[in-house]
């Protein structure tokens, strides 16, 4: 059955027209626009004499000869009444880019028993914009609340939320094992230098571990200088060697910048079901392992604390000699 559409009354059919917020455009068969509300005009920047009697696809230099358009009203024409929220992304010349939502529909006019489509555009441009921004402060506000703003790493609060996951599930990702690392004299440098010289250490030592690992690997800043890494699907062996990468990448470091040097204790453990109780006992296990590799280089890393103090009163020295002295007596 058709739509009966535009009341008998000419009048009241084209107030309630006008009124619509929504820009509307009645077009005859030949798809001419017979009239346009006054929203078309505004939202459109057009003018009824540039835009009624004319084709739509004419219409403002052929700014709506857009092929989403000319899909619907060909389905309309060729039989379907009814066309709902068919999107359309169009650039348009004098307005930009406008996403749209298009609706039509077949009306009948009893007065002279003429056909006709009734075009009603939903401009939601400005809404989309506003989701978009909304959904990217959403994802800004997850990968901050998740992630190391220092290092970019993911946070303590991410790795205990994995932690939680993995020990949910250990058979899926067995063996799982747990690299600690600790940047050794990391206060020494930033009472030393400054804080400044401190955050340049974590992330360059950031860069390093992650250069390390795969994808499926997780890496975390889990304290002010120490570090975590969760291996899902390696053994003992292979974390063994995952350290010696990392000490080798760190001496290599260490050789090319001798005045940056990094410093770093790391312990390890593996979950494979058989010794530990859960993946807790491995983090404590690998923490433990971690403090004791500390402890056996205590000498040595005194030994580099002095080192790193006397080069600090020796740039201190140089510092004051290049201050000009005054005139003296």
């Amino acid at each position: 059955m058709k739509t009966r559409g535009l009341k008998n009354s000419p009048g009241y059919a084209e107030s309630i027209f006008d009124t619509v917020r929504e820009p509307l455009l009645v077009l005859d068969p030949k798809l001419r626009v017979i009239s346009a509300n006054r929203s078309f005009y505004k939202n459109f920047n057009v003018v009824p004499e540039e835009t009624e009697g004319r084709l739509i696809y004419d219409l403002g230099n052929r700014q709506w000869d857009i092929p989403g358009l000319r899909e619907l009203l060909d389905e309309i024409l060729t039989g379907t009444r009814v066309f709902n929220d068919y999107k359309v992304e169009h650039e348009f010349p004098s307005i930009g880019r406008k996403i749209m939502f298009l609706n039509a529909r077949k009306i009948y006019r009893e007065a002279n028993s003429e056909e006709m489509i009734l075009l009603a555009i939903e401009d939601v441009t400005e809404r989309k914009k506003l989701e978009k921004e909304l959904k990217e402060r959403e994802q800004q506000y997850k990968y901050k609340s998740y992630h190391d703003e220092l290092t970019g790493l993911f946070n303590r609060t991410y790795f205990a939320q994995d932690l939680v996951r993995l020990g949910q599930d250990l058979k899926r990702s067995e063996p799982i094992s747990i690299i600690m690392i600790d940047i050794d004299g990391l206060k020494l440098i930033n009472d030393t230098f400054g804080h400044q010289d401190g955050d340049k250490l974590i992330i360059k030592t950031a860069q390093i571990i992650s250069s390390s690992f795969r994808k499926i690997d997780m890496i975390a800043r889990v304290g002010g200088d120490e570090f975590c890494i969760i291996l899902p699907h390696t053994n003992h062996q292979t974390v063994l060697e995952k350290r010696s990468a990392i000490l080798e990448a760190i001496d290599e470091h260490n050789c090319q910048y001798p005045s940056a040097k990094i410093r770093t204790s790391i312990g390890v453990a593996t979950y494979d079901g058989k010794r530990d109780n859960d993946i807790y006992d491995t983090y404590r296990r690998a923490d433990e392992n971690m403090y004791e590799y500390k402890n056996d280089r205590k000498d040595r890393l005194r030994n580099d604390e002095m080192e790193m103090l006397l080069r600090s009163l020796s740039e201190g020295n140089h510092r004051h000699r290049d201050v000009p002295r005054g005139r003296q007596g």
